[in-house]
């Protein structure tokens, strides 16, 4: 299962790059309110992607945005697998509801 949503994932970020940015910039800047914390939650997404989806997302940042990016991605963090699952899962949706 978890393999099959980061290949939807994937799929839906290459489609969207622009919302997806968009989303990932808004959980930045949130506040945590318990559980899954916003950049743990942005590390998952980074995690969860292809390299060459990857590099088409890190397009759509500023250069700033970027090296925020980049360090959230590269500071290591322990995340179980119902927590990647879920991350997932809440980045779909909120990227699919942008296409109505």
């Amino acid at each position: 299962a978890a393999d099959m949503s980061g290949e939807m994932l994937d799929e839906l970020v290459i489609a969207r790059p622009i919302e997806a940015t968009d989303l990932l910039r808004r959980w930045y800047w949130q506040k945590p309110e318990g559980g899954t914390t916003p950049q743990t939650k942005i590390y998952i997404i980074l995690h969860s992607m292809k390299k060459e989806t990857l590099v088409e997302l890190y397009r759509c940042f500023t250069a700033m945005e970027r090296r925020q990016m980049h360090e959230i991605f590269s500071k290591k963090r322990t995340v179980v697998k119902s927590e990647i699952l879920a991350t997932r899962g809440e980045f779909m949706q909120r990227l699919s509801q942008t296409f109505t």
